[in-house]
């Protein structure tokens, strides 16, 4: 470095560029520093509304450390030792990409031409790999040809329920309430607005604007800190009880206070279609069509009959010969067995605190009342109650999340200025070109269906088979995601369908799940047998270590290209009347050493096995889905209705035998996407592409014409199905939770509760980590060693007290399963008597992660991973483990792991 007249550093270089955070999945916009190619700071984005206008998060500013960790993986290398397992040591040695690359293509060719399901992929969402991840592995296995898609752990701590609950209410991947607009929020197991990774930055900013305003904010949560922490009020309740809860609620609401928005479920719901003797849609016999009574006419007529003067919503009626019901009266009546006081034997919550705060949240709903925003008047319902991973992360998932939907759904609060809202279903556009536009549409029987979706669609079903797949993804449509095939009982299940082929090789991007994943034993087993593992991360962590054969270094979110925030705008954009900001990530550094960016090596291993020309095909349908022109034709049905792209109105971005690279084909998106004058090099300048969002974009639900179920009549359809699949294969499942009037059902941690084995232990997401990533970094640890929570186990004081327990204190929480995991304890208030708790993902002990190693406490390995632990709707594991509490001398999990235990 040349040096100034004044002996000051020379300064050649100085620029800020403006690119999306990579600490977490909600890649909000910023501002990186760059001072001699070196990055020397990152700020909040203040000009658009895809962050929190100006701030960051801890992790964000550790971003800097991530990038420059000098344990980052730097070059290809192989694994010389052949024994794998959880604590292995690889004994690495470096090799050439072209080695590295020749050999997977090898390995590749031979599994595709043989059978490709083969080969298992997968990866994570964070941090920051959500904008790579479904243009990368995603594409890279569908076009393979692969049904073998496997999240590992942002499978069993994301949302299963809430991603299938959310789709089929919201078109969205998750919900949050309308801060701007809404009065009274509840959170079940949440952290929006305060934690979660969904869009953490613009929530954060919302949220906190709506409790400055006096919205009221009522959490229910087993342990107060980060939602509780900032709440009006913070309820304790058992881990798992949360949907008798909301059904408690709805029963208050229907039946004692005769509270409902009849309008939203006359022309929004299903409430009015007819119900049979069997649980199932009248249908007309010349249509197929659900049936409605029309009250007005006092007949029949299929639901989309333009005539229909009025809506029945109760009543007995006979229609060709059958007798039937509306399903709002089905549901109204079902509800009243969930009284308060039922709830609160299962919950622990007092029943007047839930007729309480049902009654606050009726009132506040005011039913009826319409507000003008941009000289449109619109339905407000300031009411909202919200869900995410920790409340529907148990064995009655599905029905949990769709009970606080519901609760939404009677008083009309759905889409509406104040209520509960999607991130965003619906864009109609770039103003320009019409271009990267989504909307939702109704399905034959005229059920809610997501323009976009990431997995299957939510709605309509798919048709269950006997699974070929191994992720057993194919029995249960309604699964968003598995615990398949790492589970214990797989094995017998693959026995009995004859084992027709075995996993041969595993390409995994990003993830940890020897960390991450439901009980690491079980986990172990699985991925000792797979001959081949190949791995694309920045660090070596547990996974890497001790199972994959070949890592390659992945380029960190400060050092490449991104071309999506996250999967789509249902995912992760601005809500409500938030600004429409489509960001990108570009580097701010080149890559350092041999590092390479994801994409970039699939298509280099595309063309050495032959598929590079049908990847490029596969991105121009892609692209073109959001292109705006009538891509999806009507008289191209498949499977219950779901509608397909027409091939003839796919644009041709880019040409078959083309090999560009990822910078031109994220400036072909942008021009086709937003016209000429908004290239790559626009959007690097300026770092998104903003325009305004139309109210009936923000608040779609009135302006198409869908519905909702409340009741789930889609789950009577499957579950004969379902069963007759599941005997095939000798799987058994909870099928009483098949039902199509949603109930509660207890969850699998409270049947293990017993006199010896007498506390839920359930883990949370620390605002100062994502996943096992962050725990490494300098920064962050520190503040997480200042924090009496994130490094400890915590507990209630007066539990343990009574335990004989005290601050301090070396524990072990063992399960009835004899799976032991032990740490700190440290004491608190503000959390539920029967519960103890702890941070999620940490205890490392991965050589690679020398900063996080032997600190805090794996959780994941108290939990169970087969079907009896699984909700059967969704497939959402148990994430509570039944536990004993006692003092111990050492730490137990860490044996055989060189090193110390902190």
């Amino acid at each position: 470095m040349g040096m100034s007249v004044k002996g000051k550093p020379e300064i050649w270089d100085d620029e800020w560029v403006r690119t999306t955070c990579g600490g977490c999945y909600a890649t909000c916009t910023i501002r990186a520093h760059r001072v001699n190619g070196v990055v020397v700071k990152i700020e909040g984005e203040p000009d658009n509304d895809f962050g929190a206008r100006g701030g960051v998060c801890g992790k964000s500013q550790a971003m800097i450390q991530a990038l420059y960790d000098p344990n980052r993986i730097n070059y290809p290398v192989r694994r010389t030792n052949p024994k794998k397992g959880l604590f292995e040591d690889p004994r690495w040695e470096r090799i050439s990409w072209d080695e590295a690359l020749d050999e997977i293509a090898r390995q590749l060719k031979k599994i595709r031409e043989d059978n490709p399901n083969k080969l298992m992929h997968g990866g994570t969402p964070s941090p920051g790999m959500g904008p790579n991840l479904p243009l990368g592995f995603g594409v890279f296995g569908a076009v393979f040809g692969t049904k073998n898609w496997h999240v590992g752990g942002a499978g069993l701590h994301c949302g299963s329920g809430s991603h299938m609950g959310a789709g089929l209410y919201h078109a969205s991947w998750s919900i949050v309430p309308d801060y701007k607009y809404c009065n009274y929020a509840i959170q079940f197991g949440s952290n929006k607005g305060t934690g979660s990774g969904h869009s953490l930055g613009f929530n954060m900013r919302l949220s906190a604007d709506a409790r400055a305003r006096g919205m009221k904010n009522i959490v229910f949560d087993p342990i107060c800190n980060f939602g509780g922490g900032k709440a009006t009020e913070w309820v304790p309740l058992l881990p798992g009880t949360d949907g008798i809860i909301a059904l408690a609620m709805v029963n208050v609401l229907l039946n004692e206070r005769h509270i409902y928005d009849a309008e939203f479920l006359k022309l929004k719901t299903n409430g009015p279609y007819l119900i049979g003797p069997d649980g199932r849609y009248v249908r007309d016999k010349a249509t197929d069509k659900p049936m409605v009574w029309d009250a007005k006419e006092g007949k029949a007529k299929t639901f989309n009959d333009k005539s229909v003067g009025d809506f029945a919503l109760e009543g007995n009626y006979e229609v060709n010969g059958v007798k039937c019901q509306p399903s709002f009266q089905i549901v109204r009546e079902h509800m009243k067995q969930y009284t308060p006081e039922y709830a609160s034997r299962e919950s622990t919550v007092p029943a007047e605190t839930i007729r309480r705060i049902a009654n606050e949240f009726g009132d506040a709903a005011m039913v009826g009342a319409t507000i003008e925003i941009n000289g449109q008047k619109l339905p407000y319902r300031p009411v909202s109650s919200v869900m995410f991973r920790g409340g529907q992360g148990h064995t009655n998932s599905a029905h949990s999340y769709c009970a606080l939907c519901l609760l939404n759904a009677i008083v009309g609060a759905m889409d509406v200025p104040g209520g509960t809202l999607g991130w965003p279903p619906m864009v109609l556009g770039h103003p320009d070109t019409g271009r990267f536009k989504v909307i939702p549409y109704p399905c034959k029987d005229g059920m809610l269906t997501a323009g976009t979706f990431m997995e299957h669609k939510p709605w309509p079903i798919e048709e269950p088979k006997v699974p070929t797949d191994q992720v057993f993804k194919e029995l249960c449509p309604t699964a968003s995601f598995s615990p398949q095939p790492m589970t214990s009982d797989f094995d017998r299940y693959w026995d009995k369908l004859g084992r027709p082929y075995e996993i041969e090789m595993f390409m995994v991007f990003g993830s940890n799940m020897a960390r991450t994943v439901q009980n690491r034993d079980i986990m172990e087993k699985f991925l000792a047998r797979i001959p081949f593992i190949v791995s694309i991360n920045l660090v070596h962590n547990e996974f890497t270590e001790g199972f994959a054969d070949i890592v390659l270094p992945d380029c960190h979110p400060l050092e490449s290209w991104g071309l999506f925030s996250s999967h789509g705008p249902f995912f992760n954009w601005p809500i409500g009347m938030e600004g429409w900001s489509f960001p990108v990530r570009q580097p701010v550094v080149k890559p350092a050493y041999e590092r390479r960016e994801m994409i970039e090596v699939l298509w280099d291993i595309a063309d050495r096995i032959g598929m590079r020309e049908e990847m490029n095909q596969y991105y121009n349908v892609y692209f073109s889905s959001f292109g705006g022109e009538a891509l999806i034709s009507g008289d191209l049905a498949s499977v219950r209705g779901v509608k397909q792209i027409d091939p003839k109105k796919v644009t041709q971005i880019i040409k078959p035998e083309e090999k560009i690279s990822f910078y031109e084909m994220m400036d072909r998106a942008f021009k086709f996407y937003f016209g000429e004058k908004n290239d790559l090099a626009f959007i690097k300048k300026h770092g998104t592409i903003d325009w305004p969002k139309q109210v009936q974009e923000a608040y779609w639900r009135w302006y198409v014409d869908v519905r909702v179920p409340i009741y789930q009549e889609h789950i009577a359809e499957i579950k004969p199905e379902v069963m007759k699949a599941a005997e095939k294969a000798g799987v058994e499942l909870d099928w009483e939770q098949f039902t199509p009037l949603l109930s509660y059902f207890t969850p699998q941690v409270s049947k293990e509760i017993s006199g010896e084995f007498d506390l839920y232990c359930f883990s949370y997401r620390d605002i100062l980590h994502t996943g096992t990533y962050t725990m490494n970094l300098p920064w962050l640890d520190e503040v997480s060693q200042r924090s009496p929570y994130t490094y400890n186990i915590t507990m209630n004081v007066d539990m343990a007290r009574k335990k004989g327990l005290k601050d301090g204190d070396l524990i072990c929480l063992e399960s009835p399963y004899g799976r032991k995991v032990t740490g700190t304890l440290k004491t608190m208030q503000g959390q539920h008597p029967q519960t103890v708790a702890i941070a999620a993902c940490s205890g490392a002990w991965a050589k690679g992660t020398p900063v996080a190693f032997g600190k805090g406490t794996n959780f994941n390995i108290l939990l169970e991973s087969d079907f009896k632990h699984a909700c059967p709707v969704s497939w959402s594991q148990e994430t509570a483990a039944t536990v004993k509490v006692y003092k111990t001398d050492k730490r137990v999990e860490f044996e055989g792991v060189g090193g110390k235990a902190k």
